[in-house]
């Protein structure tokens, strides 16, 4: 969850003046106590209220927003914004911390802090979660948003498709019917400008939101489904989706892969962008340095165009 840009670089210097700067500073109280120490670990103090939220239901198979990933991102944008020359925060925003702070990213001067990492890593013959422990330079996301394809019973379900894996799915019905792609094409584009980027909250703000009574997620959710309807409405197909674990998912319906694809690059924009926050709290857009959903949608776009699924995967390793 670490990486990016450390403390040394100051985007965020010039004073805030976004246009949803007053809203966001009325969460900011929220900021110092999100985060304890346990033990040496930096920590969630409490459990974000959860949220999940069923898309409306396709025969059987159903789309669903959720907070309850297990893989937080590291934060990456900057809370200790300045208001008039001045930081909004003065110490360390690790609760239990009583260092000043004087850097963007709200946390004390040194190696002070330690948090846990959880990664999906091949050891011997599978892919097994590992926990591991690193240095604390940025503060991590208060919750994981995630998309799930729910089945028709309780235990079929897929938890944060990937985006490889849902675009193939597409691919196979596309074929060669250019007619069909131009379809998806449109629906990939739209979602992209007009729905995920630059639009979606950041995952810690429309948390906070939710807990505050403001129905941030509910709007990713109907701005996705109005998309769909706009770009998919009249599409009555379906199409199976293979799984290595699970197996075959048989029958589900096209526009509901289009609308996991959709909600995948939302909770990628969500959980490691920083463009929302840039552009509508710093009132600075220019500095947003991650891709976030244009990353995600890359796989795609170069199957599109005709690159193999080993080419376009090498895009994920970027």
């Amino acid at each position: 969850m670490m990486g990016g840009l450390r403390s040394s670089d100051e985007r965020s210097d010039a004073s805030a003046k976004g246009e949803y700067l007053e809203e966001w500073l009325k969460l900011r109280n929220r900021l110092p106590h999100l985060f304890v120490t346990r033990g040496e670990i930096v920590e969630k103090k409490d459990d974000p209220k959860p949220f999940t939220r069923t898309f409306s239901m396709t025969e059987g198979y159903s789309a669903v927003l959720t907070n309850e990933g297990i893989k937080p991102k590291f934060n990456p944008n900057p809370p200790n914004i300045q208001i008039d020359s001045r930081k909004i925060f003065k110490k360390c925003l690790v609760e239990d911390c009583q260092r000043p702070t004087g850097n963007m990213w709200g946390l004390c001067a040194g190696a002070n802090h330690v948090h846990e990492i959880v990664e999906r890593k091949r050891v011997g013959g599978s892919y097994q979660r590992v926990t591991e422990r690193a240095p604390l330079e940025k503060l991590d996301h208060f919750a994981d948003w995630i998309g799930v394809l729910q089945g028709p019973s309780a235990g079929q379900k897929i938890t944060a498709p990937d985006h490889a894996g849902t675009t193939e799915v597409l691919m196979s019905w596309i074929g060669e019917d250019e007619q069909k792609g131009g379809l998806i094409d449109d629906f990939v584009h739209d979602v992209l400008h007009n729905v995920v980027v630059g639009v979606v909250k950041d995952s810690t703000t429309m948390q906070l939101e939710y807990e505050a009574g403001i129905d941030a997620p509910g709007e990713v959710i109907s701005s996705i489904e109005r998309v769909v309807e706009r770009r998919l409405g009249d599409l009555n197909v379906r199409v199976d989706w293979p799984r290595e674990v699970e197996g075959v998912f048989r029958g589900v319906p096209v526009k509901l892969v289009a609308t996991v694809l959709a909600l995948g690059f939302a909770a990628e924009e969500a959980n490691r962008g920083d463009y929302w926050y840039f552009k509508k709290v710093i009132g600075a857009p220019e500095k947003s340095h991650y891709a976030s959903a244009y990353m995600s949608s890359v796989y795609y776009w170069l199957r599109r165009v005709g690159a193999t699924p080993a080419q376009a995967r090498m895009s994920l390793k970027a």
